[in-house]
């Protein structure tokens, strides 16, 4: 079984309703009610609520010459797009490759500073 890595607490939780099995049922009550589960929901918005990713001192200045080099630019180079991306992977243990697309862009950096303001 692959290990996942623990981001907030909705991963704590999911853990723990997998091991205690919980999740298995409620998703047992969930077919019998009729009604879909919401764990995905539940997970992202505890992990929103409470997360404990961090930033060392070096990705916050990455982040920093990034996020000015996007908000005095309309585009950011494919140098920079790559650091960029490198940089969202290394906080988010992604595999995720550097995008063209600007909102896809805007959605990491935006993600990034969720993280630089809680480091």
């Amino acid at each position: 079984m692959e290990s996942k890595p623990i981001n907030g607490l909705g991963d704590v939780v999911e853990v723990l309703t997998n091991v205690t099995g919980i999740k298995k049922l409620m998703e047992y009550i969930g077919t019998k009610l009729e009604t879909k589960c919401r764990c995905e929901e539940r997970k992202a918005e505890l992990n929103k609520l409470l997360n404990w990713r961090k930033m060392d001192e070096d990705q916050k200045g990455q982040y920093e010459y990034l996020a000015t080099k996007a908000a005095n630019n309309s585009t950011i180079s494919a140098a920079d797009n790559k650091q960029l991306t490198e940089l969202y992977n290394q906080v988010y243990s992604k595999k995720e490759k550097a995008s063209t697309c600007s909102a896809c862009v805007s959605t990491m950096l935006c993600q990034l500073k969720q993280v630089y303001d809680i480091s």
